[in-house]
Protein backbone atom coordinates (compact mmCIF):
# COMPACT_ATOMS: atom_id res chain seq x y z
CA UNK A 1 0.00 0.00 0.00
CA UNK A 2 1.16 3.55 -0.73
CA UNK A 3 1.97 6.01 2.04
CA UNK A 4 -0.87 8.28 3.16
CA UNK A 5 0.94 11.42 2.02
CA UNK A 6 1.28 10.06 -1.52
CA UNK A 7 -2.42 9.13 -1.56
CA UNK A 8 -3.24 12.74 -0.63
CA UNK A 9 -1.02 13.99 -3.45
CA UNK A 10 -2.84 11.78 -5.95
CA UNK A 11 -6.25 12.85 -4.61
CA UNK A 12 -5.19 16.48 -5.06
CA UNK A 13 -4.06 15.75 -8.63
CA UNK A 14 -7.45 14.30 -9.51
CA UNK A 15 -9.27 17.18 -7.82
CA UNK A 16 -7.28 19.76 -9.78
CA UNK A 17 -7.74 17.79 -13.01
CA UNK A 18 -11.51 17.94 -12.54
CA UNK A 19 -11.50 21.59 -11.48
CA UNK A 20 -9.51 22.68 -14.53
CA UNK A 21 -10.82 20.06 -17.01
CA UNK A 22 -7.20 19.08 -17.65
CA UNK A 23 -6.44 15.33 -17.71
CA UNK A 24 -3.52 13.63 -16.01
CA UNK A 25 -1.56 10.50 -16.77
CA UNK A 26 -2.93 7.21 -15.40
CA UNK A 27 -2.12 6.54 -11.76
CA UNK A 28 -1.71 2.87 -12.62
CA UNK A 29 1.11 3.60 -15.06
CA UNK A 30 3.04 5.60 -12.47
CA UNK A 31 2.43 3.39 -9.42
CA UNK A 32 2.44 -0.29 -10.29
CA UNK A 33 1.81 -1.21 -6.65
CA UNK A 34 -1.36 0.93 -6.36
CA UNK A 35 -3.99 -1.38 -4.85
CA UNK A 36 -7.79 -1.32 -4.94
CA UNK A 37 -7.71 -0.41 -1.24
CA UNK A 38 -5.37 2.50 -2.01
CA UNK A 39 -7.71 3.64 -4.80
CA UNK A 40 -10.73 3.75 -2.50
CA UNK A 41 -8.67 5.72 0.05
CA UNK A 42 -7.81 8.23 -2.69
CA UNK A 43 -11.53 8.43 -3.55
CA UNK A 44 -12.40 9.22 0.08
CA UNK A 45 -9.70 11.88 0.26
CA UNK A 46 -11.17 13.38 -2.92
CA UNK A 47 -14.60 13.51 -1.29
CA UNK A 48 -13.09 15.49 1.60
CA UNK A 49 -11.83 18.05 -0.92
CA UNK A 50 -15.24 18.24 -2.64
CA UNK A 51 -17.33 18.73 0.47
CA UNK A 52 -18.06 22.42 0.94
CA UNK A 53 -20.60 24.25 3.10
CA UNK A 54 -24.02 22.58 2.97
CA UNK A 55 -22.88 19.91 0.48
CA UNK A 56 -24.26 16.41 0.88
CA UNK A 57 -24.16 13.05 -0.87
CA UNK A 58 -27.24 12.83 -3.12
CA UNK A 59 -26.52 9.64 -5.05
CA UNK A 60 -24.45 6.52 -4.48
CA UNK A 61 -23.45 5.06 -7.83
CA UNK A 62 -22.36 1.60 -8.83
CA UNK A 63 -20.21 0.91 -11.86
CA UNK A 64 -18.90 -2.13 -13.72
CA UNK A 65 -22.18 -4.00 -13.29
CA UNK A 66 -21.98 -5.35 -16.83
CA UNK A 67 -20.16 -8.68 -17.08
CA UNK A 68 -18.51 -7.67 -20.36
CA UNK A 69 -17.06 -4.55 -18.74
CA UNK A 70 -15.85 -6.59 -15.77
CA UNK A 71 -13.92 -8.77 -18.19
CA UNK A 72 -12.32 -5.68 -19.73
CA UNK A 73 -10.96 -4.69 -16.32
CA UNK A 74 -10.22 -8.24 -15.21
CA UNK A 75 -12.48 -8.03 -12.15
CA UNK A 76 -15.35 -10.07 -10.80
CA UNK A 77 -17.26 -7.38 -8.90
CA UNK A 78 -18.49 -3.80 -9.45
CA UNK A 79 -17.03 -0.57 -8.09
CA UNK A 80 -18.74 2.45 -6.56
CA UNK A 81 -18.57 6.20 -6.05
CA UNK A 82 -20.59 9.11 -4.64
CA UNK A 83 -22.36 12.04 -6.30
CA UNK A 84 -22.86 15.28 -4.37
CA UNK A 85 -26.01 17.37 -4.64
CA UNK A 86 -24.26 20.01 -6.76
CA UNK A 87 -23.50 17.33 -9.38
CA UNK A 88 -27.21 16.64 -10.08
CA UNK A 89 -29.21 18.01 -13.04
CA UNK A 90 -32.94 17.85 -13.69
CA UNK A 91 -34.14 16.30 -16.92
CA UNK A 92 -34.03 18.69 -19.88
CA UNK A 93 -31.41 21.03 -18.44
CA UNK A 94 -28.21 22.21 -20.11
CA UNK A 95 -24.74 21.13 -19.02
CA UNK A 96 -21.52 22.82 -20.09
CA UNK A 97 -19.08 20.90 -22.28
CA UNK A 98 -16.22 23.20 -21.25
CA UNK A 99 -16.35 21.86 -17.69
CA UNK A 100 -15.72 18.30 -18.86
CA UNK A 101 -12.76 16.49 -20.41
CA UNK A 102 -14.11 13.57 -22.45
CA UNK A 103 -17.68 12.98 -21.28
CA UNK A 104 -19.86 9.97 -21.94
CA UNK A 105 -23.52 9.35 -21.08
CA UNK A 106 -25.36 6.17 -20.19
CA UNK A 107 -28.98 5.36 -19.21
CA UNK A 108 -29.81 4.11 -15.74
CA UNK A 109 -32.54 4.10 -13.16
CA UNK A 110 -32.14 5.74 -9.76
CA UNK A 111 -33.69 4.12 -6.71
CA UNK A 112 -34.76 6.30 -3.78
CA UNK A 113 -34.32 4.59 -0.41
CA UNK A 114 -36.90 5.08 2.33
CA UNK A 115 -34.97 2.89 4.76
CA UNK A 116 -31.24 2.44 5.38
CA UNK A 117 -29.47 -0.67 4.11
CA UNK A 118 -26.46 -2.07 5.91
CA UNK A 119 -24.69 -5.34 5.28
CA UNK A 120 -23.85 -8.06 5.72
CA UNK A 121 -26.45 -10.36 4.22
CA UNK A 122 -28.57 -7.74 2.42
CA UNK A 123 -30.71 -9.48 -0.22
CA UNK A 124 -32.65 -8.38 -3.30
CA UNK A 125 -35.85 -8.59 -1.26
CA UNK A 126 -34.31 -6.32 1.39
CA UNK A 127 -33.44 -3.77 -1.32
CA UNK A 128 -36.97 -3.79 -2.75
CA UNK A 129 -38.47 -3.39 0.72
CA UNK A 130 -36.16 -0.44 1.49
CA UNK A 131 -36.86 1.32 -1.83
CA UNK A 132 -39.60 3.95 -2.09
CA UNK A 133 -39.62 4.74 -5.81
CA UNK A 134 -37.56 4.69 -9.02
CA UNK A 135 -36.86 7.47 -11.55
CA UNK A 136 -35.32 7.49 -15.01
CA UNK A 137 -31.74 8.75 -14.95
CA UNK A 138 -28.66 9.45 -17.02
CA UNK A 139 -25.15 9.27 -15.69
CA UNK A 140 -22.57 11.55 -17.26
CA UNK A 141 -19.16 9.98 -16.92
CA UNK A 142 -15.89 11.83 -17.32
CA UNK A 143 -12.41 10.51 -16.67
CA UNK A 144 -9.73 12.77 -15.29
CA UNK A 145 -7.29 10.25 -16.76
CA UNK A 146 -6.04 11.21 -20.23
CA UNK A 147 -7.77 9.49 -23.15
CA UNK A 148 -9.71 7.16 -20.85
CA UNK A 149 -6.55 5.03 -20.44
CA UNK A 150 -7.88 3.63 -17.22
CA UNK A 151 -7.47 0.47 -15.26
CA UNK A 152 -9.63 -0.49 -12.29
CA UNK A 153 -7.58 1.45 -9.73
CA UNK A 154 -7.70 4.58 -11.90
CA UNK A 155 -11.48 4.70 -12.16
CA UNK A 156 -11.99 3.86 -8.46
CA UNK A 157 -9.61 6.62 -7.36
CA UNK A 158 -11.38 8.98 -9.76
CA UNK A 159 -14.72 8.51 -7.96
CA UNK A 160 -15.73 5.76 -10.39
CA UNK A 161 -15.36 8.27 -13.27
CA UNK A 162 -18.38 10.26 -12.07
CA UNK A 163 -19.20 13.76 -13.28
CA UNK A 164 -22.95 14.44 -13.22
CA UNK A 165 -26.28 12.68 -12.77
CA UNK A 166 -29.52 13.65 -14.52
CA UNK A 167 -32.78 12.73 -12.77
CA UNK A 168 -36.35 12.67 -14.05
CA UNK A 169 -39.20 14.04 -11.92
CA UNK A 170 -41.45 11.06 -12.66
CA UNK A 171 -41.59 8.78 -9.61
CA UNK A 172 -42.56 5.14 -10.17
CA UNK A 173 -43.41 3.24 -6.97
CA UNK A 174 -41.16 0.24 -6.53
CA UNK A 175 -44.12 -2.13 -6.35
CA UNK A 176 -45.28 -0.90 -9.79
CA UNK A 177 -42.14 -1.92 -11.68
CA UNK A 178 -40.09 -5.04 -12.37
CA UNK A 179 -36.56 -3.70 -12.50
CA UNK A 180 -35.02 -6.60 -14.39
CA UNK A 181 -37.76 -6.40 -17.05
CA UNK A 182 -37.67 -2.59 -17.43
CA UNK A 183 -36.49 -1.63 -20.93
CA UNK A 184 -34.88 1.50 -22.35
CA UNK A 185 -34.30 3.03 -25.78
CA UNK A 186 -31.19 5.22 -25.76
CA UNK A 187 -30.84 8.10 -28.26
CA UNK A 188 -28.26 10.72 -29.24
CA UNK A 189 -29.54 13.58 -31.40
CA UNK A 190 -32.61 11.55 -32.30
CA UNK A 191 -30.63 8.52 -33.48
CA UNK A 192 -31.07 5.24 -31.62
CA UNK A 193 -27.83 4.23 -29.91
CA UNK A 194 -28.98 1.08 -28.13
CA UNK A 195 -31.89 -0.78 -26.58
CA UNK A 196 -31.58 -2.91 -23.48
CA UNK A 197 -33.17 -3.95 -20.19
CA UNK A 198 -32.45 -4.12 -16.48
CA UNK A 199 -31.13 -7.63 -16.95
CA UNK A 200 -27.91 -5.98 -18.17
CA UNK A 201 -27.28 -4.84 -14.59
CA UNK A 202 -26.10 -8.05 -12.89
CA UNK A 203 -29.36 -9.65 -14.00
CA UNK A 204 -31.36 -7.36 -11.70
CA UNK A 205 -30.53 -3.78 -10.63
CA UNK A 206 -31.61 -4.61 -7.08
CA UNK A 207 -28.82 -7.20 -6.95
CA UNK A 208 -26.27 -4.44 -7.58
CA UNK A 209 -27.72 -2.37 -4.73
CA UNK A 210 -27.53 -5.37 -2.41
CA UNK A 211 -23.88 -5.82 -3.42
CA UNK A 212 -23.10 -2.20 -2.52
CA UNK A 213 -24.88 -2.37 0.84
CA UNK A 214 -22.90 -5.49 1.71
CA UNK A 215 -19.61 -4.04 0.44
CA UNK A 216 -20.08 -0.86 2.46
CA UNK A 217 -21.06 -2.97 5.44
CA UNK A 218 -17.63 -4.58 5.34
CA UNK A 219 -16.18 -1.09 5.74
CA UNK A 220 -18.48 -0.09 8.59
CA UNK A 221 -20.85 1.97 6.42
CA UNK A 222 -24.08 1.57 4.53
CA UNK A 223 -26.74 3.17 2.35
CA UNK A 224 -28.90 5.87 3.92
CA UNK A 225 -32.60 6.65 3.71
CA UNK A 226 -33.21 9.67 1.49
CA UNK A 227 -30.36 8.83 -0.88
CA UNK A 228 -30.67 7.73 -4.48
CA UNK A 229 -28.73 4.66 -5.54
CA UNK A 230 -27.87 4.16 -9.21
CA UNK A 231 -27.27 0.44 -9.79
CA UNK A 232 -25.47 0.69 -13.15
CA UNK A 233 -26.05 1.28 -16.83
CA UNK A 234 -28.53 -0.55 -19.00
CA UNK A 235 -26.44 0.24 -22.12
CA UNK A 236 -22.89 1.00 -23.19
CA UNK A 237 -21.97 4.69 -22.86
CA UNK A 238 -21.99 7.14 -25.76
CA UNK A 239 -19.67 10.12 -26.23
CA UNK A 240 -21.03 13.63 -25.66
CA UNK A 241 -20.06 16.80 -27.52
CA UNK A 242 -21.29 20.37 -27.58
CA UNK A 243 -24.73 20.59 -29.18
CA UNK A 244 -25.69 16.98 -28.43
CA UNK A 245 -29.00 15.98 -26.88
CA UNK A 246 -29.00 12.67 -25.02
CA UNK A 247 -32.35 10.99 -24.34
CA UNK A 248 -33.33 7.77 -22.61
CA UNK A 249 -36.92 6.54 -22.93
CA UNK A 250 -37.85 3.85 -20.41
CA UNK A 251 -40.94 1.68 -20.68
CA UNK A 252 -42.24 2.45 -17.17
CA UNK A 253 -39.98 5.20 -15.84
CA UNK A 254 -40.49 7.52 -18.82
CA UNK A 255 -38.16 10.01 -20.45
CA UNK A 256 -34.99 11.68 -19.21
CA UNK A 257 -32.74 14.00 -21.24
CA UNK A 258 -29.77 16.35 -21.11
CA UNK A 259 -28.47 18.92 -23.62
CA UNK A 260 -24.82 19.89 -23.97
CA UNK A 261 -24.04 23.59 -24.29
Amino acid sequence: MLETQMLKVLADELFEAESTATPIEPLSSRFSDLSVEDAYRIQLLGHERRFGPNRRVAVKKIGLTNVAMQKVFGVSEPDYGSVLDDMVFRSGELCSRTKMIAPKAEPEVAMMLKEPLRGPHVTIDDVLQATDYVVAALEILDSRIADWRIRLVDTIADNASSKYVVLSDRKVPIDAINLSEETVSFYKNGVLVDRSSGRSVLGDPAKAVAWLANRLGELGGGLEAGEFVMPGSFCSPTDMEQGDEIVAEFARCGRVSIRVA
